[in-house]
């Protein structure tokens, strides 16, 4: 383990400075989080190896693999029981694994960064907040609805010149110097806006864990110290993209943004749930949500491939909740060989699963004559645009993220089962 510097200076844009002081654990403060750093003189990841044994463990395809970004294939070695160990020993293969390190750090608001250099080391970051319960935030508009960041998931806050935003394919990205930033429309990731820029929009540049991203908002409105609170039952949001609210000057209730999840975990109809969330916590009680035009059939028939136990009971207690018939498997090769004995109306099947992958999957299925013409919805972690174009060329018929929002999860199997032929039970 090599030392590394430490001390409790900030510098220019709320940066935390190094002394002279040498120490094999740094520790400092940066704006409102305190920042630990761990930092070895090995050989750095191998990112080759790491990308290599998630192919291996089926957690990426093979094509999709060669085009991650070096901070895209760091992720893997969050994943649970991932290791690029060929033999577990006392000191390599066993023990906690990094998964149990960045799950405690997101349960207190905070994230962790890599950074390695091959033949020089790693060095990870931990960003913790000062308190869990009272935080300085930015507070910015989004259409008609209002939004707190915490300042320290904030890097810096601009209103960029048009020549400074280019248009790649698909992606926007903001010019910055040496660096370019990719920019997405607020509106357009929460699902209740359009995700076109305008020229007049101020640009956020938050930390997340692909490295700084911009996010547009329609106005800013200052700083402000907030009591964050929890969102109480609403889990479902408490794990997408908000850490909890607070309430404005004027006593408005407030979502908190948690940016670290907001670019994997992006789900439709989340203006929804978002105003649910504000009725209940501003109000004190809760407005019914309108009831469905149409009620799912009764006897439509669902199987459920997912590696996750927790995922197959609490998605099929939603299906059988809203009156499907559910069938599970546990791997892909469980769900090939039910798909071939018995028939469904809509096949619904995760990405990342041992033994076959949820592309190959839709390959095997689309391949069968009893299973070419079925809808199969593809449900993963997965947010990414190449992950879901490629799942659609394959052969999948819709593709949402989790966690998933129950009336989305609904309302995508009543539009690709719209005309399919019921099973009879």
């Amino acid at each position: 383990m090599r030392s590394i510097t430490a001390s409790n200076r900030l510098g220019s844009g709320g940066q935390w400075e190094t002394g002279d002081r040498h120490d094999p654990l740094a520790c400092g403060s940066a704006g409102n989080a305190v920042v630990i750093e761990v930092e070895d003189d090995g050989r750095g990841l191998d990112l080759d190896k790491i990308k290599a044994t998630a192919v291996a463990k089926g957690l990426v395809n093979p094509d999709l693999a060669a085009q991650l970004t070096a901070a895209e294939i760091t992720r893997f070695i969050f994943v649970p029981g991932f290791s690029t160990a060929e033999v577990s020993t006392d000191q390599a293969g066993r023990g906690i694994g990094m998964d149990v390190v960045e799950r405690v750090i997101r349960s207190m608001n905070g994230r962790i960064e890599i950074e390695t250099v091959e033949g020089r080391g790693t060095k990870f970051s931990l960003y913790l907040p000062l308190t869990l319960l009272i935080t300085m935030a930015l507070m910015v508009r989004v259409n008609e609805m209002r939004y707190a960041i915490p300042l320290a998931s904030i890097r810096e806050i601009t209103l960029p010149l048009p020549s400074a935003v280019q248009n790649m394919g698909n992606r926007m990205l903001l010019q910055m110097g040496d660096e370019a930033v990719e920019i997405h429309v607020l509106s357009g990731l929460l699902g209740h806006g359009s995700s076109a820029l305008e020229s007049t929009m101020p640009i956020v540049v938050v930390h997340t864990d692909a490295g700084p991203m911009g996010l547009a908002v329609t106005e800013l409105l200052g700083q402000q110290e907030i009591v964050v609170k929890s969102l109480g039952p609403l889990k479902l949001m408490e794990h997408v993209t908000f850490s909890g609210a607070t309430f404005d000057l004027d006593g408005r209730v407030i979502l908190v943004l948690d940016v670290s999840r907001l670019f994997t975990s992006q789900s439709a109809g989340m203006l929804m749930v978002a105003r649910s969330a504000v009725q209940e916590l501003g109000a004190g009680e809760g407005r019914a949500e309108e009831a469905s035009d149409s009620e799912p059939a009764k006897t439509l028939s669902i199987l459920l491939i997912d590696d996750s136990l927790s995922i197959r009971k609490f998605i099929g207690r939603m299906l059988e909740t809203a009156g499907y018939q559910v069938a599970t498997a546990g791997d892909g090769e469980e769900g090939i060989r039910k798909a071939s004995t018995q028939a469904y109306n809509v096949i619904i099947t995760d990405l990342e699963m041992p033994k076959l992958n949820g592309y190959e999957v839709i390959q095997a299925l689309r391949s069968r004559q009893q299973t070419q013409s079925v809808p199969i919805l593809v449900m993963t972690t997965r947010a990414g645009e190449k992950h879901r174009q490629l799942a659609l060329n394959v052969g999948a018929t819709g593709y949402i993220t989790k966690p998933v929002e129950e009336r989305t999860l609904l309302k995508e199997i009543e539009r690709v089962a719209g005309g399919s032929a019921l099973v009879q039970p």
